[in-house]
């Protein structure tokens, strides 16, 4: 569907939805063939370690998220910000996931 003008309501959402299943979808093309998965408990394992790393390590996830899967991140603030595990390819979850591991063994 096309819409003539780019500044229509229904034409920005159009843009900006198919951006955004392109980005979700697109990344985990390679998902589809891999033997992995990421359980439920892995995933609340990671949100549970992630409370429990310091400040600067959790920001140094948050950044690590940012640069490996930016469109996981939803800044509420200058401050405040989270990441959805939900976003994460498996390659990304596993990345993530070692690294709040290796900042957890090293507090």
């Amino acid at each position: 569907m096309t819409y003539n003008c780019a500044d229509h309501p229904y034409h920005i959402l159009a843009k900006r939805l198919s951006k955004q299943s392109t980005k979700m979808f697109g990344n985990r093309f390679t998902d589809v063939d891999s033997t992995h998965i990421v359980t439920i408990e892995m995933r609340q394992q990671l949100v549970a370690n992630t409370r429990e790393l310091l400040d600067k390590d959790r920001l140094e996830i948050m950044n690590l998220v940012r640069l490996k899967c930016p469109e996981a991140i939803y800044d509420y603030s200058d401050e405040h910000s989270s990441f959805s595990v939900d976003a994460l390819n498996i390659r990304e979850f596993l990345q993530i996931d070692a690294k709040v591991r290796c900042r957890l063994l090293n507090l």
